[in-house]
């Protein structure tokens, strides 16, 4: 019986066999997932400057977000260095969660801008000098990233179920 290594069509440790166009395609969805995880991640770090302002719950939906980012990156760096197939499920699913909890975060903010909801994420003392950090421009370009990765999610879930079948 022949072990995995000296089975015909094998490359090396951790590499599959297949034509070179698909294992540079893989690698590219690798350094995409990373790239696009780094984003969220530089956002999360971003919201440190404000945890002075804002509630304590608001502030672990964005230390829950920035854990599943440094995650995410990790899986994405270790489907980039194997470059097996099956290394691409974790980091893919990580980016899925970090995006939707992005959104949900992202959607907390601009709900807080609105006269229902005005300011219920940001601690009472602090509602004052919480406007001065942002304007509508911002509140809506958030908005419309946030949709637009959620959108991004669904299409690459439906890629990659196509893709299995």
């Amino acid at each position: 019986m022949m072990r995995p290594r000296e089975q015909p069509g094998h490359v090396g440790i951790g590499y599959r066999a297949g034509p070179p166009e698909s294992i540079a395609q893989d690698r590219l969805h690798a350094v995409l997932v990373g790239g696009g995880i780094s984003i969220l991640l530089v956002r999360a770090a971003v919201i440190t400057r404000s945890w002075q302002e804002l509630r304590r719950w608001v502030i672990g939906l964005a230390a829950m977000e920035l854990a599943l980012d440094i995650a995410t990156l990790g899986a994405s760096i270790r489907w980039w260095m194997t470059n097996v197939r099956r290394h691409r499920q974790l980091p893919l699913r990580l980016a899925a969660a970090a995006t939707i909890l992005h959104a949900v975060r992202v959607m907390v903010f601009v709900l807080g801008r609105f006269r229902p909801f005005k300011d219920f994420d940001v601690r009472t003392e602090q509602r004052a000098a919480h406007g001065e950090h942002w304007n509508w421009g911002q509140v809506f370009f958030a908005a419309v990233m946030s949709v637009l990765g959620i959108v991004g999610v669904v299409l690459i879930r439906r890629r990659v179920r196509q893709g299995l079948r």
